[in-house]
């Protein structure tokens, strides 16, 4: 058995493609090496039963709302860190969401504690975990980690191993399996067009960045457990997410959230170019997931691309930013990006992101993605709205007032 990184290859990696490669090949002969029983229990079809990680994130945490409105759904299995249930609670509060879910009369919402993907149990005890292949139809991994200073190999542990732990779980527990993935797993421009198909064994197709990796390892992790294990998996790949259209709740520690709120807030500043704007609400996301994920799963159709399907330019994107009533500079990117590195604010630790952003040779060209499909599976993506004024004025508001 060689389940061993090849060192050899991954020396003189400054982009770590081989290592990106080594990883999937690692994890792929632990698949062909696993003998564990497979859970022999045939499941009642019409009675679906979710678990799901991320479920106090904001995309993890709408697709349960989403999912509550199902009858066909009889149960969802929230996993989350720590033990602290309140603080779940409390996330939903801040996003002016509904928590009468958690109330303990209702026996549809179980939290589950002690989340910990890297762990063969995924941190719960024995009998717990034996309840779970039991009982659960579908799992939803939505929980990972968003950082874009990290190396493939520091996603290694929660992200790859954690997603390997959840495919042994589906492959257990005979669930569907639903992995949230990013089009950072194939955006870097090389292939012009994306097709909404699983990826080929090309290690130049993520951005160059741990995140983006990882999420292309995932993704043929997905594809090895549908040949070896026989699990059907269901990939999600997501756009550039924004706050929710009801409200406008969006995270201000997000890299787009981040530019607004310091670059053009704060500083009052924003770099006249970038990439179009094709953002999409994280309620709309989340409908167009739970919509794909309660159809029948079809092996041929299983790579979906979650994007808004219209866009509006850059210089566009800033006008409606005046319109809503934010006042700032416009600026070339090389005066912006100076004027980040000098603020000591937290767009900082992005520095280098967007110092590769603004000066590759491809300038704003990355990759195009088909939705063609998607949209045919899911009106709720067909019909989601262009990004406008009244939406970006939400958003303003959301920070303003929080």
């Amino acid at each position: 058995r060689n389940n061993k990184i090849n060192t050899k290859s991954i020396n003189n990696d400054p982009k770590h493609y081989a290592l990106t490669e080594n990883l999937i090949d690692k994890y792929i002969n632990l698949m062909k090496n696993d003998s564990s029983p497979i859970n022999p229990i045939k499941k009642n079809n019409k009675e679906r039963i979710f678990l799901i990680t991320g479920a106090n994130g904001s995309l993890g945490s709408w697709i349960v709302l989403d999912l509550l409105k199902h009858d066909s759904v009889s149960k969802i299995y929230c996993f989350f860190r720590g033990q602290d249930k309140s603080r779940i609670i409390k996330e939903y509060e801040q996003r002016y969401q509904t928590t009468d879910i958690f109330n303990e009369n209702n026996k549809r919402v179980v939290l589950l504690g002690n989340m910990s993907l890297s762990e063969g149990f995924l941190g719960q005890n024995y009998d717990l975990y034996n309840q779970l292949c039991n009982e659960v139809t579908d799992i939803v991994h939505s929980a990972y980690r968003m950082d874009f200073n990290m190396t493939v190999r520091d996603f290694e542990k929660d992200g790859i191993l954690g997603t390997f732990n959840l495919l042994k779980l589906a492959r257990k527990a005979n669930a569907r399996f639903h992995f949230i993935s990013s089009v950072a797993s194939s955006g870097s421009g090389i292939v012009p067009v994306v097709k909404e198909e699983p990826l080929s064994r090309r290690p130049e197709l993520p951005i160059a960045q741990g995140y983006g990796q990882s999420k292309y390892v995932c993704e043929h992790l997905g594809a090895a457990a549908k040949q070896l294990w026989n699990v059907p998996v269901d990939i999600y790949r997501i756009g550039q997410v924004s706050g929710d259209s009801i409200n406008g709740a969006w995270n201000t520690s997000e890299m787009v959230s981040l530019i607004i709120c310091i670059g053009g807030g704060q500083l009052g500043q924003m770099p006249s170019q970038g990439q179009d704007v094709r953002w999409i609400p994280v309620d709309i996301v989340a409908l167009s997931v739970v919509d794909i994920a309660l159809q029948d799963y079809v092996k041929s159709d299983d790579v979906h691309h979650v994007l808004n399907p219209h866009s509006i330019t850059w210089s566009t994107f800033l006008d409606y930013l005046k319109k809503a009533g934010l006042h700032f500079r416009i600026v070339n990117p090389a005066e912006w990006l100076d004027m980040v590195l000098k603020s000591e604010t937290a767009l900082v630790k992005l520095s280098s992101f967007f110092d590769t952003f603004f000066t590759s040779k491809t300038g704003f060209q990355i990759s195009e993605y088909e939705t063609v499909k998607t949209e045919a599976r899911s009106k709720y993506l067909h019909s989601c709205p262009t990004i406008n004024v009244d939406l970006i004025h939400k958003y303003l508001k959301f920070w303003h007032d929080t």
